[in-house]
């Protein structure tokens, strides 16, 4: 039977580590850790202490019938699986560990499974993970003759694996949290109903919505050469670049818009942005999570067809912000691409006395300039009063 040879050891490592970042690696692992320990039998599989259950469960070395039996009844009878919760996190140690081995012989989980695999009581256990209310837990039992000559060696070369199997795990949490965030970011973004662009300090698209993808049809952006997202028109080309240089260089409280963008048959298209970022500071802000390619967000891009621009009830800023009913009906107008002329003519109030008013917003909603304004209602309502595509 095959010894644990140092030699062994990169080949684990490299299919440890691809198994980190793609779960679906961990049977090729096991398969070859059991080949390293004398084709051992063994388990590596969660327990969850709230439900008192098995989680996730994945057998190596065992005879496929005795898995299957495993999964659908042995599994709820594991003698070790609430034992192993008390063991020392990172350490090797004897199964009897975590229960005792006279202890196992009287269950049915050992003489109806185990022994008839000659899996023997005797045999190792290490606890590689705990969050508190579920914890991981390795076993790995050689057949009783080749533990009983090699047991120093298989413990010696078990430690050695045991902190890369820790960290393999730890990059599992760690890729199956930014797998949920993406699923998230991606349904939140489908969520809006105006076209919704996340773009990176280079004007590159990180994430787009279905809207977006939708809108890209229309001619109204494109990418040139360097993916970078533009207008085909040069003015609003210009325009678009004044706003986003902008917005980039108040940060996070930045905003610019509405701008004016044509499709390709000339139909009319209002466009929002805000920045997502510190100013040019290097660095993105801790609540804006990285991006797979590894850019940061900088700025979100807004873009609805102007008969369906983003207009949010005036009843609603009131309720939101604290407004009075003139002061969030200068708001609406204003989130809907209007100007304080255009507020004032629609009012019937002179462009002083709507001034005024906005001072009001302003110090209302700790802000201090429209794009501002604009930038805090339309990350706060902003939603579901988006326009369709």
């Amino acid at each position: 039977m095959t010894m644990p040879q140092d030699e062994a050891l990169p080949q684990l490592l490299e299919l440890l580590y691809a198994a980190a970042v793609e779960p679906a690696g961990w049977p090729a692992f096991l398969d070859a850790l059991s080949a390293s320990f004398g084709a051992a039998n063994g388990a590596l599989h969660s327990f969850d202490r709230e439900l008192n259950r098995l989680g996730v469960v994945m057998n190596f070395g065992a005879d496929p019938a005795y898995q299957a039996s495993f999964l659908t009844h042995y599994s709820h009878i594991n003698p070790y699986a609430k034992g192993s919760a008390d063991l020392e996190l990172g350490v090797v140690v004897p199964a009897s560990a975590a229960i005792s081995v006279e202890a196992v012989e009287r269950t049915e989980f050992f003489n109806d499974w185990m022994r008839p695999q000659g899996i023997p009581t005797d045999h190792l256990g290490v606890r590689l993970f705990d969050n508190g209310t579920e914890h991981v837990l390795l076993a790995v039992a050689p057949q009783a003759s080749v533990f009983e000559r090699h047991r120093e060696c298989y413990e010696r070369q078990l430690a050695r694996l045991v902190p890369h199997m820790m960290r393999a795990l730890a990059i599992n949490q760690l890729v199956s949290r930014t797998q949920a965030n993406q699923r998230i970011t991606d349904a939140v973004l489908d969520a809006w109903t105006s076209a919704v662009f996340v773009l990176d300090r280079c004007r590159r698209p990180l994430r787009l919505n279905k809207h977006a993808e939708n809108l890209l049809r229309t001619g109204v952006l494109g990418f040139d050469r360097e993916y970078v997202l533009r207008p085909p028109r040069p003015d609003e080309a210009a325009a678009l670049e004044a706003a986003i240089s902008t917005a980039l260089a108040f940060g996070v409280r930045g905003a610019a818009g509405p701008l004016r963008l044509t499709s390709h048959d000339g139909s009319i298209y209002l466009a929002w942005l805000v920045a997502l970022r510190a100013p040019d500071d290097g660095g993105s802000s801790p609540l804006v999570a990285r991006s797979m390619n590894g850019s940061d967000p900088a700025l979100l891009l807004m873009v609805a067809p102007m008969r369906g621009a983003v207009a949010i009830p005036a009843d609603v800023i009131r309720t939101a912000l604290g407004l009075t009913a003139a002061e969030a009906r200068v708001v609406s107008m204003l989130v809907a691409g209007q100007s304080v002329a255009d507020c004032a003519e629609a009012t019937g109030l002179s462009p002083y006395t709507v001034r005024n008013q906005l001072a009001s917003v302003f110090s209302k909603t700790n802000t201090s300039r429209q794009s501002e304004l604009v930038a805090l209602v339309i990350r706060t309502l902003g939603q579901p009063f988006g326009g369709e595509d």
